[in-house]
């Protein structure tokens, strides 16, 4: 995998001028072909970062780190519990008014919106019920990076190590197969809520208001229903990213490091089952993640099969998304064409050793930083005024392509950092 830069920022990494320094002036090909008040160039991308290597950590600390992370679990789901209550608050009422002369929804709809939500709420109560206890007895959570020298005693530590979740993890897993039933009918109850909320008076109020009250604090929090509705849809593929996390903070000592890895194994199963099924289930974890964010994006080049192929990367705070730019037709704005996307959970990422550019790569790249020299020259002098201006600007659109088709060969060729990823399901593939 090959990330670079804008044209100029990677010419200045090779050590390849730019500017005239001394005052003798440059190569005329030397010149800087992307200046930053340049407005021929359609391609801007910023640099990306990558997190720094992790170190190596005593027994104590991936212990500690992974009572913090089974802490932040445990939280985690009391919060889902709870939205799956508040879902299910308006079920019984709704179910009374189905049988009356004016019902705001029917007995159907009601099965069909509400379909496996008690079951799902069933499954993470016993869930959260036995995690809760197993917790329990190690006390409150420590903070090493705030509590520096109070770390875990001599007696808490032997107990963080003997405390086993992964068997409450993998009977989780195990019956992960209740979200099929209620993913194959997500569409149809979203579809339900939408019309009844447009149409219906009563509905809308109560599916705009859905309210959930904190005990401890007495505070209050506002759902939609369709937002309510998206949770299970959300948490299903968190699911993988939980197991990876507390499987990093778990020894390979520890006894609940193959149960967890097991566990992964049946959620990342699942995961790629869903994400291979219909456009429907695709739409669960591409386009429904309504606390999804876009990190980052920029332009790399696929190296594949000894081909160079310009592709825009997509960073989501769940996934990697990759898409290629397909031209449009004359007149009309060019689109992305959808190549694939992967769950960041189980991804991996390497730098491979820098390729060495061969003398026919060195001369075509010459060649183009040429042409592009020469076309922008000619372009600058067509947009002096002229007494034909309309002939002007049809050169110049010309010229103007020109440019872009000469930009995206000098972006496709020029990278030389490759990048290999592999992944679970997916083939290892240089960039």
């Amino acid at each position: 995998m090959e990330l670079f830069k804008e044209a100029v920022d990677y010419l200045e990494t090779q050590h390849i001028p730019v500017e005239a320094v001394d005052g003798t002036g440059p190569d005329p090909l030397e010149d800087d072909v992307f200046p930053e008040e340049d407005v021929f160039s359609p391609l801007q991308t910023d640099s990306m970062d990558l997190p720094d290597t992790p170190v190596l950590r005593t027994l104590e600390e991936m212990l500690v780190r992974r009572l913090m992370v089974l802490r932040k679990v445990l939280d985690s789901e009391k919060i889902y519990l709870n939205e799956l209550e508040t879902l299910l608050m308006p079920m019984k009422a709704l179910k009374a008014t189905a049988g009356t002369s004016q019902p705001v929804l029917s007995s159907q709809q009601v099965r069909t919106v509400f379909y496996q939500v008690p079951e799902l709420r069933d499954l993470h109560r016993d869930f959260y019920t036995c995690l809760r206890d197993r917790l329990g007895p190690l006390g409150p959570q420590i903070h090493p990076e705030t509590d520096p020298g109070q770390g875990p005693g001599k007696e808490q530590g032997q107990m963080n190590f003997h405390l086993t979740v992964g068997d409450l993890f993998l009977k989780i897993v195990s019956q992960i197969g209740v979200y099929r039933g209620f993913i194959d009918n997500y569409e149809s109850a979203v579809e339900i809520v939408r019309r009844c909320t447009q149409t219906d008076k009563r509905f809308r109020i109560l599916a705009e208001s859905m309210m959930f009250y904190n005990g401890s604090d007495k505070s209050k929090t506002e759902y939609t229903f369709e937002a309510l509705l998206y949770k299970p849809l959300d948490r299903v593929t968190k699911t993988t990213l939980v197991l990876h996390d507390l499987l990093k903070h778990t020894p390979q000592t520890h006894g609940d490091h193959p149960v967890l890895l097991e566990a992964l194994r049946l959620s990342q199963s699942f995961l790629s089952g869903v994400n291979e099924g219909s456009q429907c289930k695709q739409e669960v974890t591409l386009s429904r993640g309504m606390r999804r964010q876009l990190m980052r994006d920029g332009f790399v080049v696929d190296v594949c099969e000894g081909g160079r192929n310009l592709c825009h990367l997509f960073l989501y705070t769940d996934l990697l998304l990759c898409t290629k730019l397909k031209g449009g037709a004359q007149g009309k704005q060019a689109q992305y064409r959808f190549c694939w996307y992967l769950p960041l959970a189980g991804l991996k990422l390497r730098w491979g050793p820098e390729m060495e550019r061969t003398t026919d790569t060195h001369q075509r790249i010459h060649t183009m930083r040429a042409k592009m020299y020469v076309l922008r020259h000619e372009l600058r002098q067509i947009m002096k005024p002229v007494p034909l201006k309309s002939l002007a600007a049809r050169t110049s659109e010309r010229g103007r392509k020109k440019m872009e088709h000469l930009e995206l060969m000098f972006l496709t060729q020029s990278p030389f950092l490759p990048w290999n990823y592999t992944a679970p399901a997916a083939r290892a593939t240089l960039w």
